[in-house]
């Protein structure tokens, strides 16, 4: 949905950028895993604790981030070096701030909702054609969920989803997922609505499909560095859901039909894949720029 081309360099081609732009800091890609990662640590100790339920004490979290940082940056410097001595502790403060705030406000959503981490790094799949309709069937989703939360009463799961930003502020294509799926920017959401967790059945009781699926939004530069966005898996009943229903379809058949034609736009100037792309190539431009096929993809743009 973004441009037809990148897709092809990056998911047919399988193509790596040849050279990385060198900079001083992490890039935003390798704080956001690390993140990922100390989140996922904590989590999985805390929950054998008994936490949310059971309240923790403000040192025994420290501690227990603290602990999960080191050890997380001590497997990323194995693999790829540690850089300046200060840009990586500055990093490391940065990321224990950023899970110290994400977990205080999930302990103040548990209050709220009764959901709780349940379990993390989830193997899910399923149909479209169960939320799409006929026009959609054959066409199964499969994925890794970051984080399951379960309800207990009334019984209820939440796909819980993490996104680290480096921004400064929140993009409106984060806030309202259900126009960033019809915009094709955002499909994650409806997606995983579509999805069954797998490995997670409680006493025999069946797995309920997601109740909500919500992104995390962890961003250190923001006024507040914790925010949520939420999914409702109804919208797939609703005017909204045909018309992602129709997105997707746009998308998978430009996929089968080989339409990767590039498509200019801001992104570009971020591309790993500018070098192999020639945007700049007046004919080349002019034809993307008058095919139907990119017309109907500026169009859900709109």
């Amino acid at each position: 949905a973004r441009c037809p081309f990148q897709y092809f360099s990056a998911q047919v081609l399988k193509l790596e950028p040849a050279r990385e732009r060198p900079g001083a800091e992490l890039p935003a890609r390798a704080l956001g895993e690390l993140c990922h990662a100390i989140l996922s640590r904590c989590y999985r100790h805390w929950r054998d604790e008994g936490w949310p339920q059971q309240a923790m004490s403000d040192a025994a979290r420290q501690a227990g981030i603290g602990d999960a940082t080191e050890a997380v940056f001590a497997e990323y410097a194995g693999k790829h070096g540690a850089g300046y001595p200060l840009l990586w502790r500055i990093a490391k403060d940065v990321m224990a701030a950023l899970v110290t705030a994400a977990a205080a406000a999930d302990e103040q959503e548990f209050r709220a909702s009764g959901f709780r981490p349940e379990a993390f790094e989830v193997d899910a799949a399923g149909s479209l054609e169960s939320v799409g309709g006929p026009e959609l069937k054959g066409i199964r989703v499969r994925g890794r969920l970051d984080r399951v939360d379960r309800r207990e009463t009334p019984p209820g799961l939440r796909v819980v989803d993490y996104k680290y930003r480096h921004g400064n502020t929140m993009k409106d294509e984060d806030k309202n997922l259900v126009v960033s799926a019809v915009r094709g920017y955002r499909l994650q959401p409806p997606l995983y609505a579509a999805m069954l967790p797998k490995g997670i059945e409680s006493g025999g009781t069946p797995v309920l499909p997601p109740e909500s699926v919500e992104f995390v939004f962890l961003a250190p530069r923001w006024e507040n560095p914790v925010e949520r966005a939420s999914f409702d898996p109804s919208v797939w009943a609703e005017t909204a859901g045909r018309t992602i229903a129709q997105t997707v379809r746009t998308l998978i058949e430009g996929i089968r039909s080989g339409q990767y034609f590039v498509l200019p736009d801001g992104y570009c100037d971020h591309c790993e894949f500018a070098a192999a792309c020639r945007r700049f190539h007046g004919p080349t431009w002019w034809r993307a720029h008058t095919a139907p096929a990119a017309r109907r993809l500026r169009h859900l743009r709109k």
